[in-house]
């Protein structure tokens, strides 16, 4: 008779359970991180579930993100004028603006805007963060599924950008990663804001054209 292997030790690795898995996890994480565009996908995630948000009814969304392969080179185009001012030609929207995002700094600054009747907003240069204890997850991971996010600037008290768009008069807003879709790494995020809530044609309207202008304001090289 073949005597059974006797357990390993308090401590030691076993590799067919869940500390092999985890090592087998942890190994692949590292292969993957090859390229900074896939780290910082890494590092959001981690923010996310650092935060306390990791729905298992999200864990769709999440692998998604943490698998999809970019086309190419993406860059944000210099001049977005001409793509802001066409949201505002085309929607009932009174702001089309749109805020660079780096998630190795957690910061999103101002890049361009367009308001009915002339002006920009803010007026002049400004740098909020990307993520902070206050934002809402949900929000976070349906922008990274591609999806456009419509809501009240109410929704999320603790959000600066939202706080300063309801101090102006602005009640209802979208929001569009850039580019959007779930394949690439967001360069920026575009936004779309009213003095007063549109009504349900008027905003399906506006969702999209924000995510053809939010397509066009990127320039994608070969993969």
């Amino acid at each position: 008779m073949i005597a059974a292997s006797p357990p390993p030790p308090p401590g030691a690795p076993d590799p067919g359970g869940k500390t092999g898995a985890a090592m087998a996890l942890v190994n692949r994480l590292l292969d993957y991180m090859k390229t900074p565009w896939q780290a910082a996908t890494i590092i959001l995630l981690v923010v996310i579930l650092g935060l306390g948000w990791g729905a298992w009814s999200e864990r769709t969304v999440l692998v998604h993100a943490l698998v999809a392969k970019p086309h190419g080179p993406l860059v944000l185009k210099s001049d977005l004028t001409p793509y802001l001012d066409g949201l505002i030609n085309q929607t009932t929207a009174d702001l089309a603006s749109v805020w660079r995002v780096d998630f190795a700094t957690n910061t999103q600054s101002y890049a361009s805007s367009s308001k009915r009747g002339g002006g920009v907003w803010p007026p002049g240069d400004g740098q909020l963060p990307a993520l902070t204890e206050t934002s809402n997850m949900q929000t976070v991971v349906k922008l990274m599924n591609g999806q456009t996010v419509c809501h009240g600037t109410d929704f999320n008290t603790g959000n600066l950008l939202l706080r300063r768009l309801a101090a102006d008069g602005y009640t209802w807003l979208c929001i569009e990663p850039v580019p959007p879709g779930i394949n690439d790494m967001a360069l920026a995020v575009a936004y779309l804001a009213w003095k007063q809530q549109p009504d349900a044609a008027n905003e399906a309207a506006a969702r999209s054209a924000l995510v053809v202008a939010a397509d066009r304001m990127v320039l994608r090289g070969k993969p």
